[in-house]
């Protein structure tokens, strides 16, 4: 088991807040950047029983879900940024955090050392200055 974190927009976002790619029903991206790149190919290291950490909104840790099944290809959503050829991971198990831990509670100058120690041996969404 591993653990993964969503970085999400979900303000301003209809699919994200209801239907079945709402947060913690899925996980989609496109299968290609805009510039081409596979920037979304973590997408295929998921597997089943893996735990998803949601950072909603670059705001705080909201909740967490359970991955039900592996990347499969899918179609984007028309009407979204990510409209065309898609990965999508569907999930289960919702939790929302009733406290959510803001994200400058994890990503700070007293977990530094520990951070960067992950980013050595992982892809990560923050930088040295965190």
């Amino acid at each position: 088991m591993q653990f993964w974190i969503e970085k999400t927009i979900v303000k301003k976002r209809p699919d994200r807040i209801q239907g079945d790619r709402a947060l913690g029903k899925a996980l989609w991206s496109p299968q290609t950047g805009s510039d081409g790149r596979k920037t979304y190919k973590n997408m295929l290291k998921v597997e089943a029983g893996d735990v998803i950490l949601h950072l909603t909104d670059n705001l705080a840790f909201t909740g967490m879900s359970i991955v039900e099944e592996q990347a499969k290809e899918a179609e984007g959503l028309a009407g979204t940024p990510w409209d065309g050829p898609s990965y999508l991971i569907k999930l289960k198990g919702y939790i929302e955090i009733a406290k959510p831990i803001d994200r400058a509670d994890v990503l700070n100058s007293r977990n530094k050392f520990r951070l960067n120690s992950i980013a050595e041996s992982s892809e990560v969404f923050y930088n040295n200055d965190l």
